[in-house]
């Protein structure tokens, strides 16, 4: 099977992707191998170039007369021949409980 171009990726595309994903995976032990599984998986159906934490954004303020340097991160940046998907991971987590 060929990879997709990653310009095909858009909200419908993504939206089916993360069901797929979702019915696989129900419980994740972290954040970072919930971010690390979906990167995979990306990666997997598109021929892109995929980071993890990435740099993408400095932003220099001076507050008080002191210069400081604001760092933003994106959880997932897809590229591919120059073309950029940056994904901000945003979810909701339930309680566990265990039974006896």
């Amino acid at each position: 099977m060929s990879k997709k171009s990653l310009k095909s990726l858009d909200v419908n595309n993504l939206s089916l992707l993360l069901k797929e994903f979702g019915g696989k995976y129900k419980v994740f032990q972290s954040e970072a191998q919930f971010q690390f599984d979906l990167a995979w998986r990306l990666h997997e159906e598109y021929d892109c170039v995929v980071k993890l934490e990435d740099l993408t954004v400095v932003i220099e303020k001076v507050e008080n007369g002191k210069n400081s340097k604001q760092k933003i991160y994106t959880d997932i940046t897809l590229e591919q021949d120059g073309y950029i998907v940056a994904i901000e991971l945003k979810y909701k987590t339930a309680a566990m409980t265990q039974g006896n």
